[in-house]
């Protein structure tokens, strides 16, 4: 069965504040420079909001607006030097950039991750020796910290090193817990006789899997239950060459010719003999050759070919994009209850950082982290990596509950601080399997759960099973497929001039506007994904809103109904909004007489609390007489109020 994965491609003529431009008749949007103004606002909490071009949400261009495909399978290594971090292992928490560096000619080392497999990096002439030999090494800094399948060498047919080896690290301090240098976990050690043949490409490749760098073992029978592992940083390094010796070319005149044909780059050893007196040639200088040895002294003249170790591309690769990394980028936050800890810091893409989840309990105010990731994904995979301390690494109960936003009661959230709210206010669902729940016994420090897709956008994280410890989570990252489920952009508030840049009122009768659906399809067999554009009418499943306003703020006007039934028919009556109170109130009053245990009901006509006063305090959720107490002398309730309340609201 073919999959349909769907977005909006819009092009549209519609308004904006330097979003637009303005005409004599009409306000445009029709550039990219235009959309790049647009502002991406949270639809749950009013203050958080992004610029549409800095939230990475959306492709921008003359062509339109259209929302960004959740990247899959991709290397880690080809965008790292996008990425920015205080490192706080290696230097005084000094903002580094990711990329690529080595130690012997590191003017070119941005080839190994261009993606480009026409360029190579080699180490520069003058470490061409021996002592040379240990600068040849590489390392990549992906800029974050990525979950990774598998790292893919490739080189150069006939140009792979004699033998390296690869590293990987989280980034761990050396020594641990405090050095300043970084702990790296050996992958490999590789010759180039163990290399597989050149492709048709003429590249030799070969691909290592990872596997996990900490404990990740549940059922403890000595082998990870995780395929792949969460790192940062490889190291390649070059550990054994022939240098000057790779190949004999030949001797004598035959030889010369032959290293003559050489490229100056592949022109390696000549080696002068002298013949001694038992006929056993050893070497010699050349200047010694011919100057101090006689013909008949002089052994043939040997030629060899240089060494050319060039590694042509390091991939490393992450599941794709990871979708909760650095929320505030989409008008997404993060949140402890009680506003204590750094939540953020177990989403902002480093090991080195985490937020402590100190165990939950429902009595103490701590211990709960909500997540909201700005917009709603296709999600398929959570990973999480708890950062190794000398004690209280890890979860003791895998908490870990997700919503697609569905409120179960309607919340307008002001700021992260009112993600409190999201508790009862959300449909929440636990994604956590049942085999990797408790973890008291393995202590786990990296796990991951797969899923079939299935939509998110809150995170609610707990340590449960450990009220009286700490875990340190040092990333938790979601992956996933598709396009963002739900997304919206507003323009800036709209100045309409005229020629002399005054302000004018205007009337504009119509908006008119184009769009189109990006079909993306999944042939089930091969796997293969392809795009195509069709008119958005023949598409009900998608829904496109354009809406206008003339404020900057919203209103809503209600209309309130008593609402009676009489023989079975409903009869709504307008009331005013205090009668209508009136009406709540008598239903809230009446809810709570009906759960309140036979020893607090009040009796009508009765001092309840003992005052000396009798009924003067009913239940009516207010403190009527003043002493500090709500409902605390009432009177018996015999039914419930006769009619019911109702309202409509209209924007």
């Amino acid at each position: 069965m073919t999959h349909l994965i769907l977005a909006v491609l819009i092009s549209a003529t519609a308004a904006y504040g330097q979003g637009y431009r303005l005409t004599p008749n009409a306000i445009r949007v029709d550039r990219g420079e235009h959309w790049r103004e647009w502002i991406f606002q949270n639809d749950v909490v009013r203050t958080l909001n992004e610029r549409a071009d800095s939230t990475g949400l959306f492709s921008l261009s003359d062509d339109g607006v259209q929302p960004r495909l959740v990247a899959t399978l991709t290397n880690a290594a080809r965008d790292a030097g996008q990425f920015s971090y205080v490192d706080a292992v290696r230097t005084n928490s000094e903002t580094v950039q990711g990329g690529a560096t080595a130690l012997s000619n590191d003017r070119i080392v941005a080839r190994l991750i261009d993606g480009d497999l026409d360029t190579f990096w080699e180490p520069a002439t003058a470490d061409f020796s021996a002592t040379g030999l240990r600068n040849w090494e590489l390392l990549v800094d992906l800029g974050r910290l990525a979950f990774i399948d598998s790292i893919t060498v490739s080189f150069p047919a006939g140009d792979a090193p004699k033998a390296f080896s690869l590293f990987v690290s989280l980034g761990e301090p050396f020594p641990f817990p405090d050095g300043n240098g970084l702990n790296f976990s050996l992958v490999t050690e590789t010759k180039a006789t163990e290399l597989p043949p050149p492709g048709a490409d003429g590249l030799v490749r070969q691909s290592y899997p990872i596997a996990p760098l900490l404990l990740a073992d549940f059922n403890l029978d000595g082998q990870p239950d995780l395929r792949g592992s969460f790192l940062q940083y490889i190291r390649l390094k070059i550990t054994e060459s022939d240098l000057e010796r790779h190949r004999f070319v030949g001797e004598g005149d035959a030889g010369r010719d032959a290293y003559q044909a050489l490229p100056p780059e592949r022109r390696g050893a000549v080696v002068h003999q002298r013949l001694t007196a038992g006929d056993f040639l050893i070497e010699i200088d050349e200047d010694t050759y011919f100057n101090d040895v006689s013909a008949a002294q002089r052994g043939p003249i040997r030629y060899f070919e240089r060494e050319v170790p060039r590694v042509a591309e390091v991939e490393v690769w992450t599941k794709g994009d990871n979708l909760a990394l650095n929320p505030r980028e989409r008008a997404g936050d993060s949140y402890e209850i009680g506003g204590r800890g750094t939540p953020n810091q177990a989403t902002d893409g480093l090991y080195q950082t985490e937020w402590t989840a100190w165990g939950y309990d429902p009595t103490i105010v701590r211990g709960t982290m909500w997540l909201d990731l700005g917009a709603t994904f296709w999600v398929d995979g959570l990973y999480a990596v708890m950062r190794r301390q000398r004690s209280g690494s890890a979860f003791a109960g895998h908490g870990f509950l997700v919503s697609d936003g569905t409120q179960l009661k309607p919340v307008q959230l002001d700021n992260a601080e009112d993600f409190v709210q999201l508790e009862e206010a959300l449909q929440w669902r636990d994604i956590i399997s049942a085999e990797h729940f408790d973890n008291r016994q393995p202590r786990v420090l990296m796990f991951g759960e797969d899923f079939a897709p299935r939509k998110i956008r809150f995170v609610q994280i707990r340590n449960l099973l450990s009220p009286g410890s700490g875990a340190r989570l040092a990333e938790m990252q979601l992956y996933g497929v598709g396009y963002p489920v739900d997304v919206s952009l507003h323009s800036p508030p709209i100045r309409l001039t005229n020629a002399r840049g005054n302000f004018i009122r205007k009337t504009l009768p119509r908006i008119a506007w184009s769009a189109d659906a990006v079909i993306r399809e999944e042939d089930p067999l091969t796997g293969q994904t392809s795009e195509r554009i069709e008119p958005l009418d023949h598409h009900p499943e998608i829904r496109l809103d354009i809406q206008t306003r003339t404020s900057d703020q919203t209103d809503t006007n209600f209309t309130y109904y008593q609402v009676v039934t009489v023989g079975g028919d409903e009869e709504r009556e307008e009331v005013t909004k205090e009668v209508y109170d009136e009406i709540a109130l008598e239903w809230t009053a009446w809810e709570i007489w009906q759960t309140l245990p036979a020893s607090q009901q009040h009796a009508s006509r009765t001092d309840d609390d003992g005052d000396g006063v009798t009924d003067e305090d009913p239940i009516d959720l207010i403190d009527n007489d003043g002493d500090g107490l709500v409902d605390e002398d009432g009177r018996k309730l015999r039914r419930a109020p006769r009619s019911s309340f109702d309202k409509d609201g209209e924007l």
